[in-house]
């Protein structure tokens, strides 16, 4: 978020100044405690003086020919093996949409790594991970197969890989809890009709597959591929990966009401699709998902997970 340094001095006097404004009503809130006020008033230091220096910009040097610029990629697994881990969200999301179907084999380790553009032995200990969250289950002889929702048993929680993976899942839920309200409206905004026709057709589709229970995730992968900004798309879609990890607790929590809450949802945000109401489908992505912050939280704790470890 800070302004780029810069080769050559420029005359950013009007800038500094609005800026210097901005910071001293920010310390003044600050010190009152009045940090609503603090907020809003940080708000509009992002809008005013960035805006203002970016304009500037524009006019203080010669513009060298354009060049193209480097994407902005965010690598999520900074202590573990990237590839396994990407590749497991894959496949789990493969899962989720009924490519790879529960009950049914997967491909063998050879076919799934070369459709994945990875080794055997990577493979191998993708589906070691997917196994030890109860996703699949390796039959010796047999192969590896997706095990049905109603037939599965809740992973060792005890097991410092899946507790990793948990509070991963947590750290993104909260931090789409967190943004999603601006982002969805910011990305909903710049759609036709057919953008808001795309989600209504996601939704109804979950629904019919008895997956209702996926209908946060769905929305976040949604606004990760269809948002105007690349950096909102490349965040998001990771986000939407992290969020895959949920899938052991959904093993463990299978409380009808879950459901129930993921529906009275859905019919709400299909209603506000067909009015476009941005407003209306921002504030019921933002509801929907602080309510499964705070189940996800309550079922982590009663897993044993340190409190203080959920922030």
């Amino acid at each position: 978020m800070r302004l780029p340094y810069l080769r050559q001095p420029a005359n950013f006097g009007q800038t500094n100044e609005e800026a210097a404004t901005h910071i001293k009503r920010i310390l003044s809130f600050a010190r009152k405690e009045r940090f609503d006020e603090a907020v809003a008033e940080m708000a509009n230091f992002n809008g005013n003086v960035v805006q203002m220096f970016l304009r500037r910009l524009h006019t203080a040097f010669d513009r060298e020919a354009d060049v193209q610029q480097t994407p902005f990629v965010w690598q999520i697994y900074r202590d573990r093996p990237q590839v396994c881990y990407t590749v497991a969200a894959q496949i789990i999301r493969k899962i989720d949409g009924n490519i790879y179907r529960a009950g049914e084999l997967l491909p063998s380790c050879q076919a799934l790594a070369k459709e994945y553009g990875v080794s055997s032995m990577t493979m191998r200990r993708t589906l070691a991970l997917l196994g030890q969250i109860r996703i699949t289950e390796t039959i010796n002889g047999v192969g590896t197969r997706v095990i049905p929702q109603g037939c599965k048993t809740p992973p060792n929680f005890s097991c410092p890989q899946i507790q990793k993976n948990l509070l991963l899942f947590l750290q993104a839920y909260q931090l789409c809890a967190l943004t999603c309200q601006d982002v969805t409206k910011h990305t909903f905004s710049s759609m036709d009709g057919h953008g808001y026709r795309a989600l209504a057709d996601q939704i109804q589709k979950i629904k019919e597959a008895g997956q209702i229970f996926l209908l946060p995730g769905v929305c976040i992968q949604f606004i990760g591929g269809r948002s105007p900004s690349p950096f909102i798309r490349e965040v998001y879609e990771k986000l939407s990966a992290l969020l895959l990890w949920g899938h052991a607790l959904r093993i463990f929590d299978r409380r009808p009401e879950k459901n129930e809450a993921c529906s009275r949802c859905a019919v709400e945000l299909e209603k506000a699709l067909e009015c476009r109401d941005v407003t209306r489908i921002a504030a019921l992505i933002f509801e929907r998902l602080h309510a499964g912050v705070a189940a996800s939280k309550k079922l982590l704790l009663q897993l044993d997970f340190a409190e203080k470890a959920l922030i």
